[in-house]
């Protein structure tokens, strides 16, 4: 994820801080992303798309074949949905569960606008090599 340092010959000013993402976010911006993108396709009525944390937790698994990575992965999980969180792309809300360990989260769709799907395709590529 990018932008341009200047315009025209003039610096612009950042719209976000600059920093760089942990694979094991970067990898769970994808999920989200595809997600949102799979939700589009198939719901015409519903804008928002809820996720949970259990479904984000078994989504990202996939990408772990090693049981030691898996742990590691899982031990730290929440530190990841949170800063997933503090970036702006999730929101917690508040739904009712029979588990008080399941936290529902509003997928926020300015994750569209900084990952496109070029963004994504190029995202995908880079992380091939690494899984």
């Amino acid at each position: 994820m990018s932008q341009p340092d200047e315009y025209e010959g003039e610096k612009v000013p950042r719209l976000v801080r600059r920093m760089p993402l942990s694979y094991e976010i970067t990898l769970l911006l994808v999920i989200l992303r595809e997600a949102l993108e799979e939700f589009d396709v198939q719901n015409t009525d519903n804008r928002k798309l809820f996720v949970t944390n259990e479904d984000l937790k078994d989504r990202i698994e996939l990408f772990f074949e090693d049981k030691a990575d898996k742990v590691k992965l899982l031990s730290r999980f929440d530190t990841y949905i949170n800063s997933v969180e503090n970036l702006g792309f999730i929101k917690q809300v508040d739904v009712r569960s029979f588990d008080e360990n399941v936290k529902t989260y509003e997928v926020k769709r300015i994750i569209k606008a900084k990952i496109n799907n070029e963004k994504l395709e190029e995202i995908k590529a880079k992380m091939s090599g690494k899984i």
